[in-house]
């Protein structure tokens, strides 16, 4: 069995959590709680689950040169990531949102270039342009519901979202390689709690906290849904599979959101989704599966040699 199929299994999980969030996220904010409060409710309470489940794992040893690193980790994959996307919600539509979400796998397809030394592929160029297309597609099927009120502002804070996401995801690769997922998330989680505070204070402070019941379960599943598992489900595979694999999953949220609109409303794929659906799938295949064969053959070769 592929060694690396569990990590495939990691990023469609999350991926599917993320897709899910959609008809979540949209509830608690900002009626209910303010975007940088509920980034700080949303790490804090994911640095409460990290250091729990951590205390269960045999304790490591961290280079006292590697707390720079969670403090910078910390400010792209928890400050600046999550509070450009709670902010930048509210201003423009989750239709153009979900767009600029989808250049992630090419931000990191640069990024891993220029930090990891990754070699750009055909392979990877052709599954992101394939990849990219489906997904734009399938977003512009569904109509815009919602009203943008000041798309450049959203679009841009949007675009930061996937910006420093996917400057995280590529700096903390070499941390995953050292340690263990859960003790890199409960120091970059702990930096970035601290980092949060006096900015989303204000809002917990303000916020009445007489939540109906959906309200409340909408938040718990932010904090252990698309916050505690994804994060480590992410640093779990981005062990196993390069940050491009890991991110070429994106892809799959437009999709699998028009999966959920179908089971929760009704609505069916028309011939344009589908065909987009196919693409993704193509995508992810090029970047991921087809560039792991060869390694594979090019191991095999090299151990029979041996």
């Amino acid at each position: 069995m592929n060694k690396t199929i569990p990590a495939h299994i990691a990023l469609f999980t999350l991926n599917l959590l993320y897709a899910i969030s959609y008809f979540v996220i949209k509830s608690v904010t900002p009626e209910f709680l303010g975007a940088n409060g509920f980034v700080l409710v949303r790490a804090s309470g994911a640095l409460c689950l990290f250091w729990l489940f951590g205390s269960l794992m045999p304790k490591e040893k961290i280079d006292k040169s590697d707390f720079k690193k969670f403090i910078v980790a910390a400010l792209f994959g928890v400050v600046f990531n999550q509070l450009s996307f709670f902010n930048g919600m509210p201003y423009t539509s989750p239709n153009y949102s979900a767009i600029i979400m989808t250049s992630t796998p090419i931000i990191v397809l640069i990024i891993s270039a220029i930090y990891l030394k990754e070699e750009i592929t055909r392979n990877k160029v052709i599954g992101m342009f394939l990849g990219g297309l489906g997904a734009v597609t399938i977003i512009l099927q569904n109509k815009i519901t919602q009203d943008a009120p000041n798309p450049i502002l959203g679009n841009l804070l949007i675009f930061s979202n996937a910006a420093n996401f996917g400057f995280y995801i590529v700096y903390c690769k070499p941390l995953m390689e050292k340690y263990n997922p859960l003790t890199v998330l409960k120091w970059v989680f702990l930096f970035g709690s601290i980092i949060l505070f006096p900015i989303g204070i204000s809002d917990i402070q303000e916020a009445s906290w007489n939540f109906p019941t959906e309200i409340w379960i909408g938040i718990v599943y932010v904090i252990v849904g698309i916050t505690f598992l994804t994060f480590l489900l992410n640093m779990y595979a981005i062990k196993r599979v390069s940050p491009n694999i890991a991110t070429t999953y994106i892809f799959l949220q437009p999709f699998l959101s028009a999966i959920l609109s179908f089971i929760i409303k009704g609505r069916l794929m028309d011939i344009w989704s589908i065909t987009a659906s196919i693409l993704i799938f193509i995508g992810v295949y090029f970047v991921s599966f087809k560039k792991e064969k060869s390694n594979q053959i090019s191991q095999d070769i090299l151990d029979k040699t041996d």
